[in-house]
């Protein structure tokens, strides 16, 4: 499984777009799980990343983008990163 870390700031922006790529492309031995093993892989992984991101939307974001695009890994780095900002959030331990 990822090697998930504690908070938010002991990630890299990269880092960051890796794991949310893990729900189109599953890397290492993730790659082959299958079924229920990878439905619950892909729960642990969204419910990690609602902790560490603290948006309120964070599923959504992934799953219900609100315009064609949106679930992009990258657009969703951007958003997060915008509403972290907006509530005097740390951000990634790159960003500026």
């Amino acid at each position: 499984m990822y090697n998930f870390k504690d908070k938010i700031e002991d990630y890299t922006e990269r880092e960051f777009i890796e794991l949310l790529g893990e729900f189109t492309n599953p890397t290492g031995d993730n790659a082959q799980l299958k079924g229920e093993v990878l439905d619950k892989y892909w729960d642990d992984l969204e419910e990690h990343l609602t902790r560490i991101t603290q948006h309120p939307l964070m599923s959504d974001l992934i799953y219900y983008p609100a315009k064609k695009g949106d679930d992009e890994p990258e657009n969703i780095l951007k958003i997060v990163k915008e509403w972290r900002r907006s509530q005097g959030l740390p951000l990634f331990k790159d960003s500026e």
